[in-house]
């Protein structure tokens, strides 16, 4: 039985080989993220209320007209511009321009090192040959966004190390993603039925963090995150710390790209913004009652967990119910315990 996301409805047309031979959605598994694909990739539905009064739900597929077209340049804008919607579990080319904006509201070095990131990324999958439908439908391309946007959290871009070697630190990081997701990645989904997900972005940072300092480049520390129990919180520190959740999600702390982010999200799939909401609110709330830091929550380090859990789990990889809405619920509190276990340094393995 395919699942059936809260923010797309799968799609079940044709694709045809090498060979000429047609099969079926169902059939395909060149990728490791053929499932991610069987939810992502939609046909035109009966159009609802929402969709006549907002024209940006959706994953928009009349945009495959387009690529179809003369403008030969044009799938591959829409490709990138949907892989950073992917970081948020939305396909949509009108979020990836919003998301674009808000990284470059935190910094202009996001946007750049984002774009780098996600076109390695999406030009390592047309050299291996990965599933084309995969290509277009952005699954090669978030993690190197994501890749050029903890290149520049952690980099120190304004020092006296040369902005060129963070720029090639993206590109091979980009590259490097969909190397894991297409070869060790599919190791992984043939053995255990789990998406990789973000975790080829995590092992390709890593690395990179780790060539960094054996190369020199200075890198950016992180801001301490404590708890104390003294600590008093305000509604205006709770507002701040839901936006910036937000932003979080892309490795930034500035409100303004936050709520950018929520608006991004929003246009595709306010169900899918909803459930962020309220996501972030339960971690937050989870991370008041261990005594975290005003500071620390103002800076949406104790939502941006939460705000992915409930989408995930309310919604993308499996049907919309108040039961699953409540397990992501469940899960946004959970992913916030576990934070605070990883920052007291208790063995969690």
């Amino acid at each position: 039985m395919q699942d059936q996301s809260l923010f797309q409805q799968p799609e079940h047309s044709p694709e045809t080989n090498a060979h000429g031979e047609t099969k079926t959605l169902d059939q395909a598994s060149l990728s490791a993220f053929a499932s991610l694909q069987a939810l992502l990739q939609t046909e035109p539905q009966a159009t609802t209320r929402l969709d006549r009064f907002m024209l940006t739900t959706g994953t928009l597929p009349q945009l495959n007209g387009l690529q179809a077209g003369k403008h030969k340049l044009l799938p591959s804008l829409f490709s990138a511009l949907r892989s950073f919607g992917q970081v948020i579990f939305i396909n949509n080319p009108i979020t990836g321009i919003f998301l674009l904006v808000g990284l470059a509201l935190q910094s202009p070095w996001y946007s750049l090192l984002a774009v780098i990131g996600t076109t390695s990324a999406q030009v390592a999958s047309y050299w291996l040959g990965c599933d084309k439908g995969a290509q277009r439908q952005g699954i090669y391309g978030f993690n190197g966004a994501l890749v050029g946007c903890a290149i520049a959290a952690f980099a120190n871009l304004d020092g006296s190390d040369p902005w060129l070697f963070w720029l090639l630190l993206a590109a091979l990081g980009g590259g490097l993603t969909t190397l894991l997701i297409h070869g060790w990645s599919l190791w992984l989904l043939d053995r255990t039925g789990l998406p990789p997900l973000t975790l080829p972005f995590c092992l390709v940072t890593w690395l990179l963090l780790l060539l960094a300092t054996l190369l020199g480049p200075s890198i950016l520390p992180l801001a301490a995150t404590s708890l104390d129990q003294s600590s008093t919180t305000s509604p205006l520190t709770l507002l701040s710390g839901l936006s910036s959740g937000f932003g979080q999600i892309f490795l930034c702390s500035n409100p303004l790209t936050g709520f950018l982010v929520l608006v991004a999200m929003a246009l595709a799939s306010p169900l899918a913004a909803l459930a962020g909401l309220l996501g972030g609110i339960v971690g937050m709330l989870t991370g008041m009652l261990i005594g975290v830091t005003p500071d620390s929550l103002a800076q949406g380090l104790w939502s941006y967990n939460g705000i992915l859990v409930t989408i995930a789990i309310g919604g993308t990889f499996s049907a919309p119910t108040l039961r699953s809405l409540t397990m992501g619920l469940i899960g946004a509190a959970v992913t916030t315990l576990l934070s605070a276990l990883i920052l007291a340094g208790l063995p969690i393995q």
